[in-house]
């Protein structure tokens, strides 16, 4: 009677619509694709998005219910718990990040921007290392000051006729975002670095050792449950 999905995938309303049953969607993850235009009515689709600024990209895309619906916790498990003396030693930390580095996705996200530019530059192939070069000196634009996302005109500025084109195109996959997801990689992987000086520690995938140079602790994974909340 009823789907229930988190994130969105293409075909997911279609199918409902056809079968006259209800789509309830929460779009809670970054995404490198623009919104699929809607192929049937939506009559039936409910779309919640993390992103205020999604709204209307939905919506244009052909969704008619489309709502901004924040991320949350749940205070009732996500709470201040009282700890052993040996819970503390392990988990206690003057500050502390526990999430992905986003340093693998980075790299995939890389690999595919170069992948598609070449696949679109007359050059073909030979294109590459131009499109990686030309995507480095955007990414090192930003990196002067992460505190104002510049990558919509950087990339503007450096990928004109590319994004024209992949755009006119109708790629689902945006180059901008693939662009923009690198750079909130550095950011965050730059951010918990700087952040060493006051005894950070780390907690999620292996990459955040690369901040422990500057002084930040890496920790290991840390489990979803109880083990996050102690932290």
């Amino acid at each position: 009677d009823l789907f229930v999905a988190v994130n969105y995938r293409k075909g997911l309303s279609e199918f409902c619509e056809s079968q006259r049953r209800k789509l309830i969607v929460w779009e809670i993850d970054p995404s490198t694709e623009a919104p699929p235009s809607a192929r049937s009515a939506t009559t039936r689709t409910h779309l919640c998005t993390w992103r205020r600024a999604h709204v209307r990209a939905w919506r244009e895309a052909g969704f008619a219910n489309v709502r901004y619906l924040p991320l949350a916790s749940d205070p009732r498990h996500r709470r201040p718990l009282d700890l052993t003396p040996e819970e503390r030693a392990r988990y206690a930390a003057p500050v502390c990040f526990v999430g992905a580095s986003m340093v693998a996705e980075a790299s995939a996200h890389r690999r595919r921007f170069v992948e598609l530019y070449a696949s679109w530059h007359p050059d073909g192939s030979a294109a590459r290392e131009l499109g990686d070069r030309r995507l480095q000196q955007v990414l090192d634009e930003q990196r002067a000051d992460y505190s104002t996302n510049r990558m919509p005109e950087l990339v503007a500025g450096a990928f004109a006729d590319f994004l024209d084109a992949t755009r006119r195109a109708g790629l689902q996959e945006d180059p901008l975002l693939l662009a923009s997801e690198i750079a909130a990689a550095e950011k965050r992987l730059a951010y918990v670095a700087d952040l060493g000086a006051f005894g950070i520690h780390v907690w999620g995938d292996e990459h955040w050792r690369a901040a422990e140079p500057y002084g930040a602790k890496y920790r290991g994974p840390a489990g979803h449950k109880d083990e996050l909340t102690k932290i």
